[in-house]
């Protein structure tokens, strides 16, 4: 049974990409984009929870923050996210850079023996781990929003996430508004 659910949660997040991609930024239905893009939010998050069981008790994650009622973290050696929810933290709440361990019955804790990662160079690391995760989702569209000196940040047009792509890995000339995918292991505009 589980299989059959956590394929259709599969199968629900390709056809929300497939509807998106049709509505997305069109005039008079800001309210229904939003909402997809919520609802793919959450998918992501559910999706992510159905991972933890499969984390070693030896894998350090460190905490990067909260969402809602879940806590972000990341495992900076396998480039993963995952959602926490709360609920499933024993004892006390994590600090930014804290590392978190899971225990025998599948919950997690502030590990204090663990090597913390300094607040500042937090969302370095996240940033690095969502590299990853772009790489993996190829079928996502990309929109310019800003081109700086070393990277070039986007909006994920599914999540509505910021992305920062570094600007070496992008080989044509990009401006503001460009659509951008990821294609044969190359940045193109699509």
């Amino acid at each position: 049974m589980n299989n059959l659910l956590d394929d259709l949660k599969d199968m629900s997040y390709d056809v929300l990409k497939g509807l998106d991609s049709l509505i997305h930024d069109k005039e008079g239905l800001e309210v229904v984009d939003n909402f997809i893009h919520e609802l793919g939010e959450s998918i992501t998050k559910s999706n992510s929870e159905r991972f933890l069981d499969d984390i070693s008790i030896y894998t350090s994650l460190n905490f990067a923050g909260f969402e809602e009622d879940y806590a972000v973290c990341f495992d900076y050696n396998n480039k993963d996210i995952y959602y926490i929810p709360k609920d499933r933290i024993e004892g006390n709440m994590p600090e930014i850079g804290e590392v978190l361990k899971k225990d025998k019955d599948n919950n997690f804790y502030v590990d204090y023996t663990g090597i913390p990662i300094n607040e500042q160079d937090v969302e370095k690391y996240i940033e690095e781990c969502k590299i990853k995760r772009i790489n993996s989702r190829v079928d996502d569209k990309f929109v310019v929003e800003e081109v700086n000196k070393d990277y070039i940040e986007c909006i994920n047009q599914f999540t509505s996430e910021k992305e920062n792509l570094p600007i070496d890995d992008i080989k044509e000339e990009i401006k503001i508004g460009d659509i951008l995918i990821y294609q044969d292991g190359e940045w193109k505009k699509a």
